[in-house]
């Protein structure tokens, strides 16, 4: 009988809340880009809250979908309290057409990503979703761009096409 009084004492468990504080883009390769979401989660519960993952849907400048990527992320949300959450996500380039395209825009490139923490362990799990919004600079871009195909800065056909990395050396005259 004391077991039925405390678990019905507990109640219903609230559901932690994230909130985006900033993503920020650590790397942009011809594999991929690399980038960390920083969220602000809350758990309201007197209990630890397990972490499973994290899942996150990323699009450049609203058109180029880059896909779902998911990593785990083990960690526990601490009862009662705010913590900061620093996370590491990696997405592959699908399409590297797009990714000179976009490269050769003379603006910082948008991203959204949408996403959602997995809480819970074998018997109770849930996705609690969030939103981070930014840029990645046209330079991470075109630096990118150049790496991820052997040959492409002496491609004849593509001069001009990307601003030049290096400014040019001029020759001096004695």
């Amino acid at each position: 009988m004391g077991v039925i009084v405390s678990v019905m004492a507990c109640g219903k468990p609230e559901l932690p809340t994230f909130v985006p504080i900033r993503a920020r883009v650590t790397a942009v390769t011809p594999v991929g880009i690399d980038l960390v979401a920083t969220l602000s989660a809350t758990n309201p519960n007197r209990i630890d809250i397990p972490m499973r993952g994290v899942s996150g849907h990323l699009v450049l400048h609203k058109t180029t979908d880059l896909g779902i990527v998911t990593i785990p992320f083990p960690n526990t949300l601490p009862g009662n309290q705010t913590t900061t959450l620093d996370v590491p996500l990696s997405v592959p380039w699908r399409d590297l057409l797009a990714l000179g395209q976009l490269a050769a825009l003379n603006t910082e490139i948008p991203y959204t990503m949408d996403g959602s923490v997995g809480l819970g362990g074998e018997l109770v799990n849930v996705e609690i979703p969030f939103h981070l919004e930014g840029t990645v600079t046209q330079n991470q871009l075109i630096d990118a761009a150049r790496n991820s195909i052997p040959g492409l800065k002496g491609m004849p056909g593509l001069r001009g096409l990307l601003p030049p990395s290096d400014p040019p050396h001029h020759a001096r005259t004695p």
